[in-house]
């Protein structure tokens, strides 16, 4: 079972070495299938070439700071293509890690969408939003002024927040380690 995202998300695949200009780095639009696996309906080319890599990068929208934007480095790439010829008509990108995400996608049948693309000529995203598998919007993809405004908001994100503990005695800090990690014994049963 899926869990869905409580935000509505965009995906940005998005080429390295791009994090400061992510209109730039934007190759393709992604679909967050579940937290392990990106969706991209027909993908482009590049994707595929080994010399070059890439990232899932997840935007909660409407974009804030305290909404976490993630970068994830992928871990495999399956093209799915129709044939022996041909691009792709859809690619899974496994991620290395899982998103704190639910899926962007509604429920779907397996027969009703195999269905659908045929009947939209191999067309995957006329399918996926025909069934209202996703909203029309999503293909879109990000907003020019919403990728430029990643790098700030990522830089506000990187940095960490300094909270203060005051203890009575030193060996109070014993006690308050057993709070925090799960290999102490408190000795209180």
């Amino acid at each position: 079972m899926c869990i869905p995202a409580e935000t509505s998300l965009l995906v940005s695949i998005q080429e390295r070495g791009f994090e400061n200009d992510p209109v730039a780095g934007h190759r393709a639009i992604g679909l967050l299938g579940d937290p392990h696996t990106v969706l991209i309906p027909h993908p482009p080319e590049e994707l595929f070439d080994p010399r070059r890599e890439f990232q899932a990068v997840v935007i909660p929208t409407p974009l804030h700071a305290e909404d976490i934007i993630e970068r994830h480095n992928g871990w495999c790439l399956k093209a799915v293509r129709i044939g022996s010829g041909g691009g792709a008509i859809a690619a899974l990108l496994t991620l290395a890690l899982p998103s704190r995400y639910g899926t962007m996608l509604a429920g779907f049948r397996a027969d009703e969408l195999g269905r659908t693309v045929e009947e939209n000529g191999g067309d995957l995203w006329s399918a996926l939003e025909s069934l209202a598998i996703i909203p029309p919007e999503v293909r879109e993809g990000p907003r020019e002024e919403l990728l430029r405004a990643l790098p700030d908001i990522e830089r506000l994100q990187r940095q960490y927040r300094i909270r203060e503990h005051h203890l009575r005695a030193p060996g109070e800090v014993a006690s308050w380690l057993c709070a925090v990690f799960c290999v102490c014994d408190s000795g209180k049963g």
